[in-house]
């Protein structure tokens, strides 16, 4: 299936095809892969925006035809390009709504590097989510929460691992709800690895060519759901005072309705409401992404556009992708398509009777966007 769209690029995925060499061709435009069986991706560059295409993927199987339009991009050059991941949770174990999901229910297939299939599902999914951003050229990354599964000194001593795979990459890092809940009595770490990065318990602003990046802090101490009232007035204020657009990264989600329509709770309305509506008005051109629920979606409050981008660690298993412009972004949402990783995403699907298959994706339209400023 295609599964993400650039104004340049498109990934295709699949959940099972043989051993052996996939190729994706589209136009002049062909990608290969040395395919180990099961599930993989193939990404396919150097594509023309605004235009309607045709993916012949020959494999071991057959051949197959897929149709897609590539994205309209803003208006203006591309100015930079910054990828977000959140919902980690290194140290976890099981998976599911019973936690009976475990990699010692599944099997790799044989080619999947001895090494990679040593790591825990989470690390190896995370660590493979940063590099393909990396590659795909993002020069900043955003970790919006849930780094570590629990508040436990194991857990945070995986995410000092992550961080020193890169410390040449900027990094800027929330907490969310499952940093801060109640498993062990110890302090929540200031700073993680070697490179002492730190973990921004407040907000913090960082001017990039095209935009203002903002990031702040949404949650409570052992609680699930999220406040945005510490740091209101401040968010505010940076928004405001900055003469170009606004991109707000958080882990939790603002919820649309006073009462919650699905789990996980967010920040809660009329708190969201009220914020957003202030945030529209001191900055109309902004979009808010966050973590949280595991799910791809998109929205808009007012002049506001809202995404929900889904965990590194589940199906799908997802990064994100904002490319600025002189008068716009836009998003892609992409799976993780190392080997190791995209194996477990398939099995993890299956979570909820399959229906988390279905729930967590979302449609291509709330995944990848092309969003101009007014």
């Amino acid at each position: 299936m295609i599964w993400a769209i650039e104004d340049d690029a498109v990934q295709v995925v699949w959940g099972d095809l043989p051993a052996g060499t996939v190729q994706a061709e589209v136009g002049e435009q062909t990608a290969d892969l040395d395919h180990v069986g099961g599930a993989g991706s193939l990404v396919v560059n150097n594509l023309p925006p605004s235009s309607k295409l045709q993916m012949v993927v020959r494999s071991a199987a057959g051949t197959t035809i897929l149709k897609f339009t590539t994205l309209t991009p803003p208006p203006g050059e591309r100015l930079a390009r910054i990828a977000t991941v959140s919902d980690l949770h290194l140290g976890a174990e099981r998976w599911g709504f019973l936690k009976t999901m475990n990699e010692s229910k599944m099997e790799l297939p044989a080619g999947v590097d001895s090494k990679v299939a040593a790591t825990p599902a989470a690390m190896r999914s995370a660590t493979a989510a940063i590099a393909e951003a990396v590659s795909w050229g993002a020069t900043q990354l955003v970790i919006k929460g849930d780094a570590a599964h629990h508040r436990t000194p194991e857990a945070f001593r995986l995410v000092d691992q992550l961080v020193d795979k890169y410390v040449d990459l900027p990094i800027l890092m929330i907490p969310g709800n499952h940093d801060v809940d109640d498993q062990s009595d110890m302090d929540v770490p200031s700073t993680f690895g070697q490179r002492q990065l730190p973990l921004i318990r407040s907000q913090e602003h960082l001017d990039l060519p095209g935009l203002r990046l903002l990031v702040t802090d949404s949650t409570m101490d052992n609680a699930g759901p999220g406040t945005i009232m510490e740091n209101r007035s401040e968010l505010l204020d940076l928004a405001a005072d900055t003469p170009g657009p606004v991109l707000l990264a958080i882990h939790h989600h603002f919820q649309p309705k006073s009462y919650p329509t699905y789990w996980p709770l967010g920040i809660p309305a009329p708190e969201s409401t009220d914020f957003l509506t202030d945030l529209g008005r001191s900055n109309k051109n902004t979009l808010v992404t966050s973590g949280h629920t595991h799910r791809n979606r998109v929205r808009r409050h007012g002049p506001v556009l809202l995404t929900q981008v889904a965990s590194t660690r589940d199906w799908p298993g997802v990064w994100a992708g904002y490319t600025i412009y002189e008068g716009g972004i836009s998003q892609v949402v992409r799976r993780i398509a190392q080997p190791g990783a995209i194996h477990w995403h398939e099995y993890s699907k299956d979570a909820v009777g399959g229906i988390w298959r279905y729930w967590s994706s979302g449609p291509m339209k709330q995944r990848c966007l092309s969003h101009s400023w007014t």
